[in-house]
């Protein structure tokens, strides 16, 4: 600025004296008033021109001495500026967050190969933790100081899980997660849908291990925390399968709170398992941030479905018993050695273990009634059951209702079974009966608690369902009765088209 205010003042001021010299001689100049004004008004710019200088010399010399006293840095040089270590980490940093380096490198800064292990990188010495996200190399690094387990005990509302298979975390932390989700939190699983893995080619580069097999493996143990805690499908652990690629998974800690926090762990490509990167966010010191990852999480979540875990698949049909094989009575033994017998008639079915998979606690049931009771014919003409009762009380409870006497003593024996199990064997099956009936008594019965069903003569329906140590009751088969005497029923078995 100021050469330009000096160039200016010369170029203005010299031409005009070189003008008024030429023109007048010094007489004529005293003597001419006119010129006299001119050269007034070029000695008034230049003195202008020279206190503007003037002004802004002595406004650097105040502002160098007040940066000097407040301790501000002076600037530097370009050529003379040291080069700073930068960590490689890919964080993504909002504005105004900031990253303290301790170290100061006249060494030039290599740039990180995306495909060089992270264990291989130059990384700073601290990250600063006022930006409510502390980075660690590795999972190693990380549960130093944020041990998993210790973060998980700490949820008190709800955990949201996202992970390929997630086999890592449920197969490590079985006893601790039955033992948040009997607390009552809620834990949402969010894995690869199985089926969608099977049916694209995963680059191996990018997940550890067979997915598939991790898939399968943390579901099976999910499905058993399940069964040994009672939770059914729509309670406090929910599993949802996602069908994209990830490039990192996660666990959110009571997101709804203001205490929330959260664990991403990244994939870089051919990575080891235990040198994943990964970050820890503390929603109440950065909620910005938080709430960015938070949002991704909703949106696997909404786009998400259920898992639901199919039932075991089941074969019914009607039993195939010779003559000798099919139980005409039943005859009732009492502790003194006498014994009360009536004819009946049993319509048994069996069922097959068609996929050959272990089956816990199968029951039949009638499908949103009641459960029933196993009762098989054991290859015998009459089905014999020991009684606890009198001959003279069960005579007694008999004589006004016979046919209930009968049916309470063989629901009440051993014979009567409320569950069995298949082994993992397309080979195992189950012949039971689906009700029965005795001479001269006009009702068709369950073998149940609920003993009369339906009188004789009638016509209905009942849709048979099963159940399992896993599975509520689900419909296998619908039978439709027409009963005109205790020993003339017709059974039929109706297509799923027709009910």
């Amino acid at each position: 600025m100021e050469l330009i205010l000096l160039v200016v003042g010369e170029r203005l001021l010299n031409p005009v004296i070189d003008l008024v010299g030429s023109l007048f001689t010094k007489e004529e100049l005293s003597s001419n008033v006119l010129v006299l004004g001119i050269v007034g008004i070029i000695v008034i710019i230049s003195a202008t021109i020279l206190g503007v200088l003037l002004v802004q010399r002595v406004y650097r010399w105040v502002k160098t001495a007040n940066e000097a006293m407040q301790g501000t840095k002076v600037m530097i040089p370009e050529t003379q500026k040291p080069e700073v270590t930068q960590p490689t980490s890919p964080i993504s940093r909002e504005a105004g967050t900031t990253i303290s380096i301790t170290s100061v490198s006249r060494k030039p800064l290599i740039p990180a190969n995306p495909l060089t292990p992270f264990s291989d990188r130059p990384v700073a010495e601290e990250l600063s933790t006022k930006s409510g996200m502390e980075y660690f190399n590795s999972r190693k690094e990380r549960a130093e100081k944020y041990p998993l387990a210790d973060l998980l005990s700490q949820a008190r509302f709800r955990i949201v899980l996202l992970g390929g298979s997630l086999e890592t975390v449920v197969l490590q932390h079985v006893r601790l997660l039955e033992k948040i989700l009997k607390g009552g939190v809620v834990m949402e699983f969010l894995i690869q849908d199985p089926e969608w893995v099977k049916s694209v080619e995963i680059d191996k580069g990018t997940s550890s291990g067979n997915l598939s097999d991790g898939i399968s493996r943390t579901l099976g143990v999910l499905r058993e925390i399940r069964r040994k805690l009672g939770i059914l499908e729509n309670e406090n652990c929910i599993i949802k399968m996602y069908r994209f690629h990830a490039t990192n998974s996660g666990i959110v800690i009571d997101p709804d709170s203001s205490e929330a926090r959260a664990i991403i762990e990244f994939y870089p490509y051919d990575a080891d398992a235990e040198l994943k990167p990964s970050i820890v966010i503390n929603r109440k010191e950065n909620e910005a941030v938080f709430n960015k990852w938070w949002r991704s999480f909703e949106y696997v979540l909404d786009n998400a479905e259920e898992y639901i875990t199919p039932p075991p698949k089941l074969n019914v049909k009607r039993a195939e018993l010779s003559p000798d094989e099919e139980p005409r009575e039943i005859h009732v033994r009492f502790p003194n050695g006498q014994e009360r017998s009536l004819e009946a008639r049993f319509y048994f079915l069996t069922v097959e273990n068609a996929e050959g998979k272990r089956i816990k606690g199968l029951c039949p049931c009638i499908y949103h009634e009641y459960n029933m009771l196993i009762v098989s014919p054991y290859g015998k003409p009459a089905i014999t059951v020991d009684s606890n009762t009198t001959l003279k009380d069960f005579d007694k409870f008999a004589s006004e209702k016979k046919e209930e006497g009968f049916l309470a003593e063989l629901c009440n024996s051993k014979k009567a079974k409320k569950s069995v199990d298949f082994p993992p064997d397309k080979r195992a099956s189950l012949t039971f009966a689906l009700f029965v009936t005795f001479k001269d008594y006009q009702w068709l019965d369950i073998i149940a608690d609920t003993k009369r069903y339906k009188p004789i003569p009638s016509k209905f329906r009942i849709k048979l369902a099963f159940r399992t140590d896993d599975f509520l009751p689900y419909h296998v088969a619908t039978y439709e009765i027409n009963a005109q005497a205790w020993d003339e029923i017709d059974v039929k078995e109706v297509q799923a088209s027709e009910t």
